[in-house]
């Protein structure tokens, strides 16, 4: 075996579940060659031969690395997992579970490369009927669902980039960029744009999601930031802002929900007066940490971590599939039990393999490497009755609230047993709502209503403000991550807007929204443009 497939293979050891594209692979095992090619590209000095020069080595390069790969592959020793929209292969090692495989046969010190044995833990009937699922299955354990990063903890867009890089072969859904708007206040338009531009590259290749965490008041120059918005409009990034009723008539936020909408891009709105708590979105659905973890995180490791994860693993439960068979308390009761348990296998060989399986999602934690610290296991809900007419909306109250309280007391419970035995191991399972781009494949299709507005009034109407008054309760018991959709159609000026936005803020308790306005016609009409 040749000295590049030996190192390519010894990557691989080091993260035994990770998927690594080309260009991950060649940045470390060719570092120096392509770093100083990289060098020359970049390099506004070099002359074009040069750079020309400099990018036809840089593709000799990738031959030979493609050349190793496929032997690789061939040998049984790697697979491709994926192939991006721009054409680059994705690698996984190919081997199973707890094999071992003997490298370097010719040599006297014998080398192998493994995978940790990951128990397969089974979720009975309720899968086969397609009730229960595991949200990204092929590798649930292997990856975390979503990681928060604290960019004040950040050096420069570099640092960020290149941890970005390394969580993404850590996860199978979303990463949180909190306090977005000191990265805004630290650099140029143009680096921030470009930064977000290759962001969202990324977020293709992986088939991930970013949502950057904005607070509002801290946004230092708003004419920068709008600039910022107007050259990102193309890119499939979520803005979450975080703003609070004094907000609302700021001349910056009629400027960010002209331009949003203007762009077709949703507009999210984590309440403050409601939640201190971040929320951000991911494929599967909406995030947020428990409100304990929160304070502590803030009194005791604010300034300690780059980072850590939201959620290890997330099982998807389809409520209309289960009703089918019999809509009552007992029937709730025997599946969030099952699904408990199911959890606390995983927890235990998630936690338990975590230098094996993330040993790069070490580096989030610089001084214990704790970055499980505050990760929670959830159960997504789909079409579980709310928004649903024909749905009782008490028993909708009752099962959640029997569920979220059988959660909690298990969780509790075993992270006494843990302790009593020596090993004070976090176990916390939290309900959260599910997406529709989670369940697609497996669970029934949507069985509820969307939220459509055109003005205030419609707000007012006795019927929506039941609906939003239920869905107030609903995010209480739905504390893994949950939010409300408003459908805007019809037209309106900025004004207008601002007003519903208002009477939300003013009259209910919903700590996460967002506003969709791809039903809107004549966007952004103000008052200034009639004048």
């Amino acid at each position: 075996m040749g000295n590049l497939d030996h190192d390519i293979l010894m990557l691989f050891q080091k993260e035994p579940y990770a998927e690594l594209g080309t260009t991950d692979i060649i940045k470390v095992v060719q570092a120096e060659e392509h770093d100083r090619l990289q060098k020359i590209i970049d390099d506004k000095y070099s002359g074009l031969e040069t750079v020309k020069q400099a990018k036809s080595q840089k593709k000799k390069l990738n031959r030979q690395l493609l050349y190793h790969l496929n032997k690789l592959v061939n040998s049984g020793l790697l697979k491709v997992s994926k192939t991006s929209p721009k054409g680059q292969k994705y690698f996984v090692l190919g081997i199973e579970n707890g094999e071992k495989v003997y490298i370097d046969k010719h040599n006297r010190i014998r080398q192998q490369i493994s995978k940790p044995n990951i128990p397969r833990i089974p979720l009975g009937e309720y899968e086969t009927k397609e009730i229960a699922a595991k949200y990204e299955k092929e590798d649930w354990l292997g990856k975390v669902n979503s990681i928060f990063l604290e960019l004040n903890m950040f050096e420069n867009l570099r640092q960020i980039s290149d941890t970005i890089d390394f969580c993404f072969h850590n996860i199978n859904d979303c990463i949180c960029l909190h306090n977005f708007e000191s990265l805004v206040a630290e650099h140029d338009i143009e680096d921030i744009v470009r930064f977000l531009a290759k962001l969202n590259s990324k977020c293709i290749d992986f088939g991930k999601t970013v949502s950057c965490s904005i607070t509002l008041k801290n946004i230092i120059n708003a004419e920068k930031f709008i600039e910022i918005i107007k050259e990102i409009k193309d890119l499939d990034i979520n803005l979450i802002f975080n703003i609070a009723k004094d907000d609302i008539n700021t001349r910056l936020f009629e400027n960010i929900i002209e331009q949003l909408s203007k762009n077709n891009q949703d507009l999210y709105i984590r309440n403050n007066d409601v939640s201190v708590m971040p929320y951000f979105m991911g494929r599967a659905g909406p995030y947020t940490i428990d409100q304990k973890d929160w304070k502590h995180y803030k009194n005791e490791f604010k300034d300690k971590l780059y980072g850590f994860v939201i959620s290890q693993a997330t099982l998807l439960l389809d409520m209309n599939k289960l009703f089918e068979q019999k809509r009552n308390l007992e029937n709730v009761q025997k599946v969030i039990k099952k699904l408990m348990f199911v959890f606390n296998e995983s927890n235990d060989a998630q936690r338990m393999h975590s230098r094996q399986l993330f040993p790069e999602l070490f580096k989030l934690d610089k001084e214990k490497g704790d970055f499980l610290i505050f990760s929670r296991n959830l159960i997504r809900l789909w079409n579980y009755g709310w928004k649903n007419p024909e749905f009782d909306q008490d028993f909708l109250y009752e099962y959640l609230e029997t569920s979220f309280k059988m959660v909690k007391e298990f969780s509790k419970y075993q992270e006494i047993v843990y302790k009593c035995s020596g090993m004070p191991t976090r176990m916390n399972i939290a309900l959260a709502s599910a997406y529709r781009d989670s369940v697609r494949e497996v669970f029934t299709s949507p069985n509820f209503l969307k939220f459509k507005i055109r003005n205030i009034s419609d707000l007012q109407k006795t019927e929506n403000k039941k609906t939003m008054a239920i869905k107030e309760k609903l995010f209480g018991l739905l504390d893994g991550g949950d939010v409300m959709s408003f459908y805007r159609s019809g037209t309106f000026d900025t004004n207008a807007l601002k007003n519903e936005i208002l009477y939300i803020l003013n009259h209910f308790k919903l700590p996460f929204f967002r506003f969709n306005f791809k039903e809107v016609r004549d966007k952004n009409i103000t008052l200034h443009n009639f004048m």
